[in-house]
């Protein structure tokens, strides 16, 4: 079969189309507190952790997750309470898709804050600062919550997420299928990227290429088989009957885990460890620029560690 017309993407027979657990936020009923799961509103501020600051101004509160609340989600903690800001800053503090746009403060960026203990009273206020500038938050009504609950999910990989281009090619880019035994080496393009994918035991790992700022694509898909090949892996010459063609998964909505949604450009190669810690869409109260979705990413190493001081954040609109 020819597949150099094809306008669909492409995958091998033996693999399937990627999943990852999920809660899909919903607005709930749930009366609104200090602590409940919520979108916007006012977030839970005891005496020790006062409302959080950036370059000497209020963040913009986006969402707390109480996971006592909420469905178990595999990875997730399953007490304590999760909150999420951005900084009043352009672009939200979104320096994945915005590279040139260079904060003037250093210090990191605490779009996260997670407390393991709920037992201190609520004590703390918006600040008047933050209520000033609410006209920049990402939300049309800031101070008005929306208590929000989650439905477990599978959710398939959407075709804007890094995740998609691990198994997942295009049609015309060079690739190849090397095997060693029962281990192989799958080489392939994703919107102009190199993916390696290396299965050996039944674990995969992931090898991004590289072209050291010189060569062509492929001169590095060339160095990408000798080093396959180094290993004792040769080309397996019939990988094409194992082609076939996919349509365009694709999602929305807010949830807790899953996959990113991205409009345009993805700021991660596929071959990236980061996962989405949390997506909050348009379907909640916040729009991100026209009609566009926030991505809260985290490494899963920090997410088992229960250490969310470096969540990373993008944002994309039409």
């Amino acid at each position: 079969m020819a597949y150099s017309d094809i306008r669909y993407d492409l995958k091998y027979s033996f693999d399937s189309i990627p999943t990852r657990p999920a809660l899909a936020l919903k607005e709930s009923s749930r009366p609104d507190s200090p602590t409940t799961s919520k979108v916007c509103g006012t977030p839970y501020l005891p005496e020790h952790a006062p409302y959080p600051y950036y370059d000497g101004r209020p963040m913009f509160f986006i969402a707390q997750f109480n996971f006592s609340e909420l469905e178990q989600l595999p990875g997730f903690p399953t007490t304590g309470l999760l909150q999420l800001f951005v900084p009043d800053t352009d672009f939200w503090g979104d320096f994945l898709m915005a590279p040139n746009q260079q904060d003037s403060c250093q210090e990191p960026t605490p779009f996260a804050r997670y407390f393991e203990d709920l037992s201190a009273p609520h004590v703390g206020e918006m600040p008047e600062e933050e209520i000033l500038h609410l006209g920049e938050h990402p939300a049309p009504e800031p101070l008005d919550p929306v208590t929000i609950d989650g439905v477990r999910i599978d959710q398939e990989v959407d075709y804007s997420a890094h995740e998609y281009g691990r198994a997942i090619f295009d049609p015309k880019g060079p690739r190849t299928l090397l095997r060693r035994g029962q281990d192989y080496v799958d080489i392939h393009t994703f919107r102009g990227s190199l993916v390696s994918r290396w299965v050996i035991g039944g674990e995969t790992t992931f090898e991004k290429p590289s072209r050291d700022g010189q060569g062509s694509r492929k001169d590095a898909f060339a160095a990408a088989v000798g080093r396959a090949e180094q290993e004792g892996f040769t080309v397996y010459p019939h990988a094409d009957e194992f082609l076939e063609p996919i349509d365009y998964p694709s999602a929305n909505g807010s949830s807790l885990g899953g996959y990113e949604i991205l409009l345009n450009r993805d700021p991660f190669h596929p071959s990236d460890p980061r996962i989405v810690l949390a997506r909050i869409d348009q379907d909640l109260p916040c729009e991100w620029g026209d009609t566009g979705v926030g991505n809260f990413y985290i490494h899963p190493d920090d997410l088992a560690a229960r250490n969310f001081d470096r969540v990373e954040f993008a944002w994309d609109c039409l």
